[in-house]
């Protein structure tokens, strides 16, 4: 029997005249082909030499005894071949112990800073993933990486936190007012115990101010923290004054009405996947890129956004109902779908929400100013200033801007503000503030001189 070099296999050779390929006879019937046409392929195909080397060894009845010795012999070289590639590719791209340790670090800090679940490394999807990116990474368990790990870049992060904490010598101590396990607010001489506590760890001489939410408990606490320490400035955070004053505005029997009627309208279309298919589709077409979202408790300028966001779309929801409104009436419970559809087509819903959105709006903005890591403290009497003047026409909103501005000031609130010379000479004073200011310049700072 001829062997060919082209092929490596007996019997079998690119022009189909090796044995077991059928190869038609002048005078013949052209016998059916089971094979691939070699000669026309005119190229080794490895999956064809394969099939034949497999039928030869095992089922083919016409095979020789040679012919079988031959392809079982050749099987078990192509597996010993096989495995050195393996273990060759294994010891190439063997990882070291300080690439181990390198990605460990990358690893850990993906998880702990994006707050995603630790068990995800025991997911099998995640594994594939890691040993594409390189096999020889052995990845650790959801236990190494809440435990050893964790402890480990925790001590880290403490480091350099001490580190500036020692090199630093103004600094600024924020609370957010808290219950026990039992939801009992604490009183006042506790809380302020736990503050001093932390002042005292660091050193009372490196802190000049001290902020807290708006809790009611707190105003009693500013004073225990300024009596303890003249150089300490005690006062509530403008943001979360802000926010609450948001929720005051708001906290009418008309306005909680509206934002009912809107949550109502945004969670039908968000949990009904063939309305928001068709509502998406007629977003995208009226070129508004965002879409519904539902405000968040406690975050009350979440509530402007989300309201605003509805009351943009009105045309769309408009449309939905006069093209789609037969389908939507059939979504269960009916009387929903049918209370739904009726809100939007009412012209005085979209009024109350427009009001509604045009009473949060200024605010809802002058949140994010604060809440800005440069934003100086001279900017709160500012910010109240022109909360008070925008609503000019609207004497209950401003009198609830006064109290929650009473409610959080403190001297240095004041002083911060007339101190900055464009305030001092152009800025708005609430009743006899600017007197009142200058006379506690000089008390004020024979306090923190002392």
């Amino acid at each position: 029997m001829e062997s060919f070099p082209e092929s490596g296999i007996p019997g079998l050779s690119r022009t189909g005249t090796g044995t077991g390929i059928p190869v038609p006879v002048p005078g013949r019937k052209k016998p059916k082909q089971k094979y691939w046409d070699l000669q026309k392929l005119q190229k080794n195909v490895q999956w064809a030499k394969d099939r034949v080397a497999a039928h030869k060894r095992s089922s083919c009845s016409n095979a020789t005894e040679e012919e079988k010795r031959f392809f079982s012999k050749r099987r078990s070289e192509s597996s010993i071949q096989s495995n050195q590639q393996i273990s060759n590719s294994v010891e190439i791209s063997a990882i070291t112990e300080e690439s181990q340790n390198k990605i460990d670090i990358k690893l850990a800090n993906f998880f702990f800073r994006t707050g995603i679940s630790l068990r995800i490394v025991e997911s099998e999807i995640f594994k594939e993933l890691v040993k594409e990116l390189n096999p020889s990474y052995k990845l650790p368990c959801t236990k190494k990486l809440s435990g050893a790990f964790l402890d480990k870049q925790f001590s880290k992060c403490s480091t350099v936190l001490d580190e500036i904490l020692e090199n630093s010598n103004n600094l600024t101590l924020v609370s957010d007012g808290w219950t026990n396990t039992r939801g009992i607010i604490q009183k006042a001489e506790a809380v302020a115990d736990a503050i001093f506590e932390v002042i005292e760890s660091l050193g009372s001489q490196k802190f000049c101010a001290f902020v807290s939410d708006n809790a009611l408990v707190m105003k009693a606490v500013w004073k225990l923290i300024e009596a303890k320490y003249p150089n300490i400035s005690a006062y509530g955070c403008a943001a979360h004054a802000v926010n609450l004053l948001i929720k005051d505005i708001v906290n009418t029997t008309e306005s909680s009405k509206t934002i009912k009627n809107a949550e109502k309208i945004i969670k039908f279309v968000k949990n009904h996947h063939i309305v928001k298919d068709k509502f998406d589709e007629k977003r995208l077409a009226a070129s508004i890129p965002h879409t519904l979202s539902l405000p968040v408790p406690t975050r009350w300028y979440s509530l402007y956004n989300s309201m605003n966001e509805l009351h943009t779309m009105k045309n769309v929801m408009i449309q939905l109902i006069d093209e789609e409104g037969d389908l939507m009436k059939e979504i269960h419970p009916k009387t929903t779908s049918a209370a739904v559809c009726t809100l939007i087509k009412t012209i005085s819903f979209w009024d109350c929400l427009l009001k509604l959105v045009k009473d949060i709006e200024h605010p809802s903005k002058i949140i994010g100013k604060l809440e800005a890591d440069d934003a100086p403290l001279s900017l709160v009497y500012k910010y109240f200033g022109d909360l008070y003047n925008h609503y000019e026409n609207e004497p209950i909103i401003q009198e609830k801007v006064k109290k929650r501005l009473e409610f959080l000031f403190s001297s240095c609130v004041g002083l911060s503000y007339i101190l900055t010379p464009i305030h001092a000479v152009e800025g708005f004073f609430f009743d006899e503030d600017k007197t009142d200011f200058i006379s506690k310049i000089s008390e004020y700072a024979k306090k923190i001189i002392h």
